[in-house]
């Protein structure tokens, strides 16, 4: 008898002891799955977040509004007060271009839309003898990267969901770069360096905030839908 009692508790226990397993293992799978739900709410809410930041930045500075120099100094405050950009690059975009110190230079054209800006400017280079029928490289690559740059400050949204938008931004900002630090443009006046160092930092803010356009149509429709 003593035996046989011995054998149930034991049989019991071992019954027992699976139970217990098997209630840890459920409960594991249990946290691991609640702790998954809540790095996916994690990533989703910083997924969010920075949808949010992004359409709050559009509606205050691209709503299709002109975009004038002055706004550019409010952009970068923008862009960083989000945590959208390191505070290097902040520093780097606050750079001044080089000769311009007083600030009765930038004064007088910080209202002035960038966009007209960029007409006035290529206007003022057709007016150059040989360069509206010019094939040099050069002059191209520039004429280009002056038409991108108007239609990017004429509307940026529309421009995002072309699928070169990433490659194009890049070469124009870059172009127009080269031009403003090329020693032909070294006797460009003040006012003119001032705001096409504006366009350049605010076309360099367009590149850092927005996302790598990829091959597949399905990730970039998730990016229109998560980050636009």
């Amino acid at each position: 008898m003593l035996t046989n009692l011995n054998m149930y508790n034991s049989i019991l226990g071992n019954q027992s002891s699976g139970v217990t397993a098997s209630a840890t293992v459920t409960k594991t799978e249990e946290a691991k799955a609640t702790e998954k739900g809540e790095l996916q709410k994690t990533d989703n809410l910083s997924l969010s977040t920075r949808a949010q930041k992004l359409s709050a930045i559009t509606s205050e500075f691209f709503d299709g509004k002109p975009f004038a120099s002055i706004d550019t100094t409010k952009l970068i405050d923008r862009v960083y007060e989000y945590g959208l950009i390191s505070q290097k690059e902040y520093a780097t975009l606050n750079d001044k271009p080089q000769g311009v110190e007083d600030a009765a230079v930038i004064e007088p054209t910080s209202t002035q839309s960038l966009s007209e800006f960029l007409d006035r400017f290529d206007e003022r280079l057709n007016n150059v003898d040989g360069y509206q029928d010019s094939k040099d490289s050069t002059v191209v690559e520039l004429k280009q990267a002056l038409a991108h740059a108007g239609t990017l400050f004429d509307d940026i949204e529309r421009a995002k969901k072309e699928p070169d938008f990433k490659s194009k931004l890049t070469s124009t900002k870059d172009t127009l770069t080269q031009l403003l630090n090329g020693e032909e443009f070294q006797d460009m006046p003040l006012d003119d360096k001032v705001d096409m160092s504006n366009v350049i930092k605010t076309l360099d803010i367009m590149d850092k905030i927005s996302i790598k356009r990829l091959d597949n149509p399905m990730v970039n429709k998730y990016i229109n839908i998560a980050n636009y």
